[in-house]
């Protein structure tokens, strides 16, 4: 039997895993009709991989459509065409919005969190536009456990970002696929397309923004 490649070794134990979360955590339903929010980093476009294949031969049977969103007011690119492409080779329809929010609306926010709330806001917005009823993000087991840290640390409260998110007041679930995944696909060369190579075609607050997150 053939050795398998680095590559192949990491693309089949992300769509073992993920298929494990979903499965363990009830993540996806016959009938389902998914948004993906696609920032346009490795482990988004890995997750559009994983989803447009699983709804094509795997049970349960669902939809796909995946969303950038940006914002007018923040300082990055984005290469639309290119995620607009990534999206049609996988047979995943991809739509692109635009907003902008006021960094000086809440003194008590910094900046990149009103940026965060806004283009969360409306991707859920996109996700009712397009009758999707859930909505899948990119978050994988490290950044689970980073906001974990964070959330002890700065607020003192045992809490994070679950695998399943129910929102009965917005209609829209929250899925997070690859949230059994260790470093996300950063072991994934296929996924290197976009930011965090010497290929910069997405630039994620390339501007001021950053300054002070605690991420950081």
């Amino acid at each position: 039997m053939p050795q398998l490649s680095d590559n192949e070794k990491c693309l089949r134990n992300l769509h073992q895993k993920a298929g494990k979360a979903m499965k363990d955590y009830g993540l996806v339903a016959d009938g389902d009709r998914i948004l993906i929010g696609l920032s346009g980093g490795k482990d988004s476009l890995a997750l559009v991989e994983v989803l447009a294949q699983r709804s094509r031969i795997f049970k349960p049977r669902f939809e796909v459509v995946a969303a950038h969103i940006s914002m007018e007011n923040v300082p990055y690119t984005a290469d639309i065409g290119y995620l607009s492409d990534y999206c049609r080779q996988w047979g995943v329809e991809f739509v692109h919005r635009t907003g902008k929010f006021d960094p000086d609306t809440d003194p008590n926010r910094g900046p990149c969190f009103l940026c965060a709330w806004n283009r969360r806001k409306l991707l859920f917005q996109t996700a009712a536009e397009l009758h999707c009823n859930k909505v899948a993000l990119g978050h994988h087991q490290d950044d689970i456990l980073e906001t974990l840290l964070m959330n002890l640390t700065f607020q003192g409260a045992f809490s994070t970002m679950p695998p399943l998110l129910k929102t009965d007041h917005l209609n829209v679930d929250i899925i997070r696929p690859l949230c059994l995944i260790r470093k996300g696909c950063a072991g994934c060369p296929r996924f290197y397309g976009l930011y965090g190579t010497e290929d910069e075609r997405y630039i994620l607050c390339a501007g001021p923004l950053r300054k002070g997150n605690r991420r950081q």
